[in-house]
């Protein structure tokens, strides 16, 4: 007889049994539908991925998309009926939407451009003002041929040349010693502190300004700077400092000051009382750069040509740029210079003055530029070839030599090259304490001019060096030029500018 126990526990095992079968059959058919629906998906992302061309995503980039996340892209009907190139991916039936236009925003100045100024202004050169308007303690100078201008808000010293062009000079004064030049023309001066020291200093500065002509004033400056330079214009406020310095634009005779200097080194007035700046390209008589030397000559009668300058009142001119030997070069007592030029219906006529502690003669003839002596160039035809770096058939270099005992004028053309050979140049040497002085007439001819003979206006490319030998044996070991910029003896653009005064 069995026990009830027994027909329990049997029931319980069947029980247990079907019910396991039962859910797997259920997991069984809950993955296939799932396998089912994932391949619907799957099917629909690719018919929509190839109505809509490829995947801007990296090809090793994967990116799962939902149906609720594709959106409907409605199509486009071309409005050429003719068969039209389309790009890749974009259906014959459809065009690209077109991306809408980008309208440049003009850009707005933070600081507006003072009213006074607004004639003077221009966007394109000065850019936004940097600056409102402030008035500042300044000094002006005028000279032959432009002006220095100092800043106080800046401290820095700006030179304003007469052809249009101006730079900044960072040479500061401080006190220093004032560099000293030759005793000025009559009727002209020389600047004194830190105008002084500046055109003392540096030789391009007074090649290209010449001697001064009013002596320096402080006024007070209304200025507005800009990116691209500064507006400046003389105020005739009572003062602008605090110990109440004489402000030289309230005077009756100040003639004001308005101009505009940008960046790229040009400057130029408002008023034509007092304009230093070039006129249009078309009517401006044709110069080397200011920097390089500009060098008027007054027309003389005659002069007596004893090397003893009695009869020059004519401006003089620095030769003191060490343009070759500077490891030989021992300082202003070993070599320096100054020169005057005039000129008459004769020819040209030529003041020099040389300081130099040890006289060598050099060779005569061809190799004469081998001891201590003079170049002279001169382009005759200034405008016809203004940018060609050679000399040609209307480029001259002329050498003056004093012999052994420094008591001759012995000259020879190097340039144009075929007529090159000896020279004979009226002139006369003398000796000083520290050097020699020379006096030449250089006639016409001996540029190829002459028949008639230039008149005055007339400019030409120009520039006067100095040869230097100290040892025993022929040789070139350094030269001085009047021209900063020469590096060569051939190349006309590295000369100043010759101007017949009337």
């Amino acid at each position: 007889m069995s026990r009830p126990d027994d027909f329990e526990i049997v029931d319980e095992e069947e029980e247990t049994g079907w019910g396991s079968g039962r859910r797997l059959w259920l997991w069984i058919l809950a993955f296939a539908f799932m396998v089912l629906f994932i391949g619907l998906v799957g099917l629909a992302y690719t018919q929509i991925v190839r109505r809509l061309g490829p995947s801007p995503a990296p090809a090793s980039t994967v990116t799962l998309v939902t149906a609720t996340a594709i959106p409907t892209v409605p199509a486009l009907t071309s409005p050429s009926p003719s068969a039209q190139p389309t790009a890749p991916g974009v259906s014959p039936t459809q065009s690209a939407t077109p991306s809408p236009a980008v309208t440049p925003t003009a850009v707005t100045c933070r600081e507006a451009v003072e009213a006074r100024f607004a004639a003077l202004y221009s966007r394109e050169r000065l850019g936004c003002p940097r600056s409102g308007l402030h008035v500042e303690w300044a000094a002006w100078q005028r000279f032959e041929r432009g002006s220095m201008l100092w800043r106080n808000d800046t401290n820095r010293v700006y030179v304003f040349y007469q052809d249009g062009s101006w730079q900044p000079v960072d040479e500061h004064w401080n006190g220093r010693t004032v560099p000293l030049r030759a005793a000025p023309p009559p009727g002209l001066q020389a600047p004194i502190r830190g105008f002084g020291y500046i055109w003392g200093l540096r030789d391009d500065v007074f090649a290209g300004l010449g001697w001064a002509v009013e002596a320096e004033k402080g006024f007070c400056a209304a200025i507005q700077d800009f990116e691209g330079g500064f507006i400046l214009a003389s105020s005739p406020v009572p003062s602008c400092t605090a110990d109440q310095l004489y402000n030289h634009a309230t005077a009756p005779d100040w003639v004001p000051i308005e101009l505009v200097a940008t960046v790229d080194g040009r400057w130029r007035e408002a008023t034509g009382e007092n304009s230093l700046a070039a006129p249009p390209e078309a009517t401006r008589p044709i110069a080397r750069p200011a920097g390089h030397g500009v060098f008027p000559a007054d027309p003389l009668a005659a002069v007596v040509l004893d090397g003893q300058f009695n009869e020059w009142s004519t401006p003089q001119f620095p030769i003191t740029a060490v343009v070759h030997g500077a490891d030989r070069y021992g300082g202003p007592m070993d070599l320096a210079g100054t020169f005057q030029v005039a000129w008459s219906e004769q020819g040209l006529y030529l003041g020099v003055r040389v300081v130099d502690d040890q006289y060598r003669s050099g060779p005569a003839g061809t190799d004469m530029w081998q001891g201590d002596g003079l170049e002279i160039h001169l382009d005759r035809e200034l405008l016809a070839d203004f940018s060609n770096p050679q000399a040609d058939g209307d480029d001259y270099q002329i050498g003056v030599s004093f012999g052994p005992g420094l008591d001759q004028i012995r000259a020879y053309r190097w340039l144009p090259l075929d007529q090159e050979g000896p020279l004979e140049i009226p002139g006369a040497v003398a000796v000083t304490g520290q050097g020699y002085q020379v006096e030449l007439l250089i006639p016409w001819y001996v540029f190829g001019l002459g028949d008639p003979p230039p008149a005055g206006g007339s400019r030409f490319g120009f520039n006067v060096s100095i040869n230097d030998n100290d040892g025993d044996q022929p040789a070139q070991e350094t030269v001085a030029s009047a021209s900063p910029r020469r590096t060569t003896h051939d190349n006309p653009t590295e000369w100043g500018t010759l101007i017949l005064r009337p």
